[in-house]
């Protein structure tokens, strides 16, 4: 399983020394920390990535802003995150993700109209700015947090419609899981759709969650769905 072959690339790196095998191997053990709720561990798995992360690779400073990123979400404290995710937007143009991502982080610590600022330029092409690569579903779900959130059923509508053949997949970028898809189909159904809808995402998402062994993923799904429902 995962967690097996992560073993065994733990055991390569540390066999090997080769700086991208001991970078990867802790990226991926910071990503399943992150996941299991071990925040402690996660934190200082994603440091060391950062620390051993192969020389003048672009991706090492992106993939260390995400992951903690995804740390921050889960513990709630998105907001230290701010002023650096604000930067990247701004200079990692080619990158569209990292603008949706703030924009869900806006949304979360009540910042209303920045967010709609940015998810209003995207939504002019109707989201198209980015091609399907390995950043779109996080370019998307966030985006779709963020129209949630503003109420803007017709952007959450169309982003909903654009995620739905992909349900089974897990919002990720690079060895980074924001949950799974799921959660955030159900949390964009609950702003143009019936609640029914919204509930059946979400109970998806909470039995996978809960098959992660996910503590923080599983309650953030439980406490959707009882906005959702009322109960």
């Amino acid at each position: 399983d995962a967690r097996a072959a992560m073993s065994q690339m733990t055991k390569m790196a540390d066999e090997y020394g080769h700086s991208s095998f001991r970078w990867c191997s802790a990226l991926f053990r910071a990503c399943d920390a992150t996941i299991r709720s071990s925040f402690a561990e996660a934190e200082e798995l994603i440091e060391e990535a950062r620390a051993v992360g192969p020389e003048g690779r672009d991706d090492v400073s992106s993939t260390y802003l995400v992951q903690l990123s995804a740390l921050r979400f889960q513990q709630g404290r998105i907001t230290e995150m701010i002023p650096v995710l604000e930067f990247f937007a701004q200079i990692a143009t080619t990158v569209p993700a990292f603008r949706a991502l703030l924009s869900s982080a806006y949304i979360s610590i009540g910042e209303k109209d920045k967010a709609s600022e940015l998810i209003e330029s995207a939504s002019e092409d109707n989201f198209t700015e980015l091609p399907q690569d390995d950043t779109w579903l996080l370019y998307a779900a966030a985006f779709g947090l963020t129209a949630a959130g503003l109420g803007m059923a017709s952007e959450a509508r169309h982003l909903y419609a654009l995620l739905l053949p992909y349900r089974h997949l897990s919002v990720a970028y690079s060895v980074t899981v924001f949950g799974c898809l799921e959660h955030y189909l159900g949390i964009m159904a609950s702003a143009f759709a019936s609640k029914e809808l919204a509930e059946e995402h979400l109970s998806a998402a909470i039995a996978i969650h809960s098959s992660w062994e996910s503590r923080h993923l599983t309650s953030a799904s439980r406490k959707a769905l009882t906005e959702v429902t009322g109960n």
